[in-house]
Order: C-alpha cells, then structure tokens, then sequence
C-alpha cells in the first residue's frame, strides 16, 4: 500500500535525523571544554536520547519490512518486544534531562544518579514481574505507561515551576532559564499535548490511544485507560499554563518562539482532532497521518525544536572556530533532512510529480544556504540573551564518559528484557 510505504520513508528520515542529532551533540558535549559542565551535560544526554531513538527507528524498520531483511515472524515479534522497552528507556532519559535543564533540580550529583539508578533497577523488577505474569508483548507497554505516567506529570511540574517562577524575572538570565524550560518541555513531550482536546472530552479514547488504541484492543482495564489519560493531561495543562501566561505578559517581555511553538502545538492538536473525526479509520491516509501525529512528533519535530534550544542558550562553545564550522554543516544536514522530510509528507497526502518535489527540496534550500551563518552570529554576540545560569561544581568531568557507559549498558539490558519477552509470544 502506498500508506504503508510512506511509512516506512518517514521511519528511514527519522532513522538519519537521529542519527545527525545523536552524533552531534554527542561530539559537541566532549568538544565544548569551554561551555558550563551543567550544560554540557544536558547537551550530552539530549544525544544519548537520539541515540536510543535510533535504535527504536531501526526496530521499525526491520519490523515494517521483514521479508527483506529475512525476519522471521518470532524475530518481528522480539523486536516489538524490544522497541516497547526501549521507549520505557526513553521516557527515563526525559525524566533525568528534566532534572539538570535548565537548572539542577536536587542538591548534589549523587542525588541525581543515585534517583536514576533506583528508578532503573526498579523498573526491571516491574517489568520482569508484569511479563511473567502476562507473558504478553504489551507489557512493555504497561511499564512505559506506569513510567510516562510519572515522568510526565513530574517533567511537567518541574518546568511549569521554572517557567512561573522567573518569566516576569528582572533578571534576564533567569528569564532565560523561565524560557528554555517550557520550550524543553515542548521539545520532548510536545507529543501529548496535541491531544488538549481531550480536556473538552473531545476525540474520546481513539485520541488518548491514538496510533497504538487498535492495536492493542479496545478491551482495555479501565485503570490503564486512566494511567493513559492522566499521562497526557498532565503536559496539556502545562502547555495551556505557558499559552495563558505568554500571551498576557507585557509585550517588551514577551518571546515570540516560545509563544509560536506553543501555539503551533495547540492548532496542530485541533487539526488532528479534525481529521480523526473526519478521515477514514481504515484508510492509507489515515494510517500515515496516525504516524506523523504519534511517532512523527519525536522522529520529525523534537530535533527542530531541540536543535534550537541548544542554538539559543550555548549548550556547545559556539565561539570555538572548529566548534562553530562543524555546527554550520550539521546544521546544512539538518536543513537538507528535515526539508526531504517535509516534502515527503506532503507527498504523501498530496502526490507531486517527483520532479516538482525535487524542485520545491532545491528552492528551500537556496533560500537556507547562508542564513545559520546570520544565526550564529547573533548567537555569538547575544550576551545576556543567550545565558543560562549554571553550576560548575555540580558535575565532575568523568560524568561525560559515565553518563555513555551507563546509557550503552541499560540500551543493551532493555534490548535483552525486550527480546526475551517478544519472543515468548
């Protein structure tokens, strides 16, 4: 089907831009030996995150194309196994990111590590537990569900707080940091809120489940459809919280990108409302529009948004020449992507002659060959602007490596955990 191929396109873009944004900050947060530690490890962990997604987007691949990868049907089901828990992984990452961005939450490293650690080990005893008890591929679901459900509502509070805290700051270093965490916020959990409509009990359960409602059933407990629903308001409120306030805040204060992205987010949610109410549930449209809205916005959307964060507020040395000229052609790479992206969804709801696509791709980026030099240079010069506040003694520079050792051995203990249970269905 042309749906299901579309698909896979999607998969295999957001399969690069993970790449590209993984390496990148990766190499950025070990280079920048001139940029705050705090920040550079927030900088490192937003690359670990790309990372794990990279290798979510390679299970999918293989699962939507089997057949040429030669995977037999138990090898699909392991690697669905895999991907559910790769996404529990995930959605700790966030958390932990959320406690060091844009300022540490608790009082010393150790704290922060030690929380993180526990969360893990406590989270593979659940899961092993769950699994035995249901032998299903879904209870990496359920687990990922517990975890959002608690992520979510704490990442929410944690950045509403800043947010409320410092935006009407004199201080504009703290406005700063009032700034950057509800754009974080949008960034790594903008994916909930699109479903604001549910706050007007509107889309009913096809939008709490959006993408994953008919695969799973819909004879579903009714605890877990709450967990569900509680997991998604919570990021809603926060998005209506940070809409109310930007709006109203006197205009001299007021940030136009935090403002248009919050209010891109609440349109794209109203759009996707339109069109689970008026799109044919078992058509090719509607499938890949399910995609875009629910995995799409971390493929697609999370690194423009994260790109920028770390662009506006010096997560790397952007004053390094080596830095600076290695950041212009990752961000040329990121144009280049996201561009053949972009057209490629609109191909695939409106077929275009490939010719005229090809055309439209080299028109935008004409237009974008010239303007991250403009970027950077505002950036490098922005004082004040672009500041964070940051505490150097909170981290040890061996947490750099620590942080990539401990990422690598939990991808590949929940790659274990994921395929064990896949492949007992």
């Amino acid at each position: 089907m042309a749906g299901a191929g579309s698909i896979l396109e999607l998969h295999v873009l957001s399969f690069g831009l993970a790449a590209l944004m993984a390496s990148s900050f990766i190499w950025l947060a070990f280079k920048s030996s001139k940029t705050p530690l705090t920040l550079r490890m927030a900088l490192l962990h937003l690359g670990l995150l790309f990372l794990v997604n990279l290798f979510i987007f390679t299970t999918y691949i293989i699962t939507e194309i089997p057949d040429f990868f030669g995977a037999s049907e138990a090898t699909v089901s392991a690697l669905k196994g895999c991907s559910n828990l790769l996404n529990v992984l995930t959605i700790l990452q966030i958390g932990f990111i959320f406690t060091i961005f844009p300022s540490p939450v608790f009082s010393n490293r150790k704290t922060t590590f030690g929380i993180g650690i526990f969360l893990v080990i406590i989270l593979v005893i659940v899961f092993l537990i769950v699994t035995w008890l249901s032998l299903s591929i879904y209870s990496g679901y359920f687990v990922w569900l517990l975890v959002a459900l608690t992520i979510n509502g704490f990442g929410s509070f944690f950045m509403v707080r800043w947010y409320l805290l410092y935006r009407s700051s004199d201080d504009q270093i703290l406005r700063n940091q009032a700034i950057a965490a509800p754009l974080l916020m949008l960034g790594l959990l903008g994916g909930n809120t699109i479903k604001w409509p549910s706050l007007l009990l509107l889309g009913g359960p096809e939008l709490f489940f959006q993408g994953t409602y008919l695969a799973l059933g819909e004879g579903l407990p009714l605890f877990v459809l709450l967990m569900n629903s509680t997991a998604i308001i919570m990021p809603v409120c926060a998005l209506v919280v940070v809409l109310v306030k930007e709006s109203t805040i006197q205009s001299e204060l007021r940030d136009r990108s935090l403002l248009f992205t919050s209010v891109a987010f609440m349109l794209f949610g109203f759009l996707n409302l339109l069109i689970l109410s008026l799109a044919d549930a078992d058509g090719d449209f509607r499938s890949l529009w399910d995609y875009f809205a629910v995995i799409g916005m971390f493929g697609l959307v999370r690194p423009l948004i994260l790109i920028y964060v770390a662009l506006r507020f010096n997560l790397f040395d952007i004053n390094n020449p080596q830095i600076r000229g290695k950041v212009r052609i990752i961000a040329l790479l990121l144009v280049t992507v996201w561009t053949s992206s972009f057209f490629e969804i609109i191909q695939a709801f409106i077929p275009l002659p490939q010719l005229l696509s090809a055309a439209l791709i080299g028109v935008v980026l004409a237009f974008a060959i010239g303007w991250e030099e403009k970027i950077f240079e505002g950036l490098a010069s922005g004082g004040e602007k672009q500041m964070l506040l940051s505490e150097d003694d909170y981290f040890e520079k061996d947490d750099l490596f620590r942080s990539v050792m401990i990422v690598f051995g939990a991808v590949i203990l929940y790659l274990c955990l994921g395929f064990i249970s896949g492949s007992e269905i």
